[in-house]
């Protein structure tokens, strides 16, 4: 997974399931990019062409930047959600459920396993098919923030509920279950 999972890593811990922010935030700014592209391509004479055309009057030459304005949103939504995947890190270890926000600045969360009551997720139609969702971790006092847009998060949430099941049990259930 990600740096910072692992260098938050304690003495005899180790990393049970890592997942981060599904490719579906992408859709969103591809969608946008793909209109100005398409807007600019049949739209035709846009731009600082149309300066020198002295038929074209001031209205039309602004609205002929609409379709270049449109495709810069889009590279802008783009390069956003690429920043939001490559920042964001969510892991179960078996000790804790660590949360990492933040490019520039950086927003984490850790909650030891005797601290969870639970995890929620919610998915979308949409989310079932391409398998993402929302994760809540719910701790006792407070809890972790909605994670949105999550890779594989009913995966995660068994991961999360088995670590709290063995960490619950004595030494001797561990022992005996790894038999």
């Amino acid at each position: 997974m990600g740096v910072y999972v692992n260098s938050v890593l304690l003495k005899d811990e180790h990393l049970v399931f890592a997942t981060g922010i599904h490719w579906i935030v992408f859709v969103p700014g591809l969608a946008v990019l793909l209109a100005g592209l398409f807007l600019m391509m049949s739209w035709g004479g846009y731009g600082p062409s149309l300066f020198g055309n002295p038929d074209v009057d001031a209205v039309a030459r602004m609205f002929s930047y609409v379709p270049l304005m449109i495709f810069g949103v889009g590279i802008l939504l783009l390069g956003t959600a690429y920043i939001s995947r490559i920042s964001t890190e969510l892991a179960v270890t078996n000790r804790r459920v660590i949360a990492k926000f933040g490019f520039i600045s950086r927003t984490t969360y850790e909650l030891f396993l005797n601290k969870v009551e639970g995890a929620n997720v919610d998915q979308t139609i949409f989310g079932r098919i391409f398998n993402y969702g929302s994760v809540l971790v719910k701790g006792t006092g407070s809890g972790l923030s909605p994670i949105h847009k999550i890779a594989y998060p009913l995966k995660f949430q068994r991961h999360l509920l088995d670590q709290i099941e063995r960490y619950q049990e004595g030494p001797s259930d561990r022992a005996s279950r790894n038999d």
